[in-house]
């Protein structure tokens, strides 16, 4: 259960915690991909693609940046790509896959997240995004009409760390000028998001999505539960 009375500042994870593919990775996958001559099944892409995302998933420390991160996805689906027998990986398909995934229509938002980033604000609770992802992040949020809710987006790419490593979690505190007991970090996964924020000295919430479990005490299965649980006393 989370000290309410403390929290000061509220970040936020992006992917699979805020927003969601639409309505999957394989599914837009398969339609770019039919652009190029090639028919593949979108389930059997989406789960290819999780397998070598998650295959992939550990970054080398103090190496992330807008170009390592390109470079890191080509390779992703590249694998996924030679795994299925699709097409050889050019730059124009990378491109196009790339860059449909910068198109706020290939993304759904979590349903009440304008509710509840809209009441937080008002509550003054300083808000940000903390989030294991790339330079596509900030123009998508824009585009989505999300970023007006944060005071500062704190992105792997930008700043030059992941979560869970624990200097993504200083970079928030840093700028906040916040010690790290005030701020409550909400995201889907336990590693990344829930136990590395505690690891660090924050609050930690988990946000359900399809692959996130959890005990009552842990997390929410709505996010409109925030605002309730933020009012109760410790």
């Amino acid at each position: 259960m989370i000290r309410a009375p403390q929290v000061q500042a509220i970040t936020f994870d992006a992917g699979g915690t805020l927003l969601f593919p639409h309505p999957d990775v394989g599914t837009i996958y398969a339609e770019i991909l039919a652009n190029y001559g090639c028919q593949l099944n979108p389930r059997e892409l989406d789960q290819t693609f999780v397998h070598h995302w998650r295959e992939a998933i550990v970054k080398p420390k103090k190496e992330i940046s807008h170009a390592f991160e390109k470079e890191w996805w080509r390779k992703v689906v590249k694998a996924t790509l030679q795994s299925l027998q699709g097409p050889e990986l050019n730059d124009e398909i990378f491109a196009d896959l790339w860059e449909n995934f910068a198109l706020p229509h290939r993304w759904r938002i979590r349903e009440n997240t304008h509710e509840v980033l809209a009441e937080l604000q008002h509550r003054g609770y300083l808000l940000g995004i903390l989030s294991n992802w790339d330079g596509r992040l900030r123009p998508l949020l824009r585009r989505l009409g999300l970023d007006r809710y944060f005071r500062d987006l704190f992105i792997s790419a930008e700043i030059g760390y992941e979560k869970p490593d624990k200097e993504a979690f200083r970079s928030c505190e840093e700028r906040f000028a916040l010690p790290p007991q005030t701020f409550l970090h909400i995201g889907d996964s336990r590693k990344h998001d829930f136990d590395a924020a505690q690891k660090a000295g924050w609050q930690s919430l988990l946000l359900a999505n399809n692959c996130t479990q959890f005990q009552n005490t842990e997390g929410l299965t709505d996010l409109r539960e925030l605002l309730t649980m933020l009012q109760k006393e410790p």
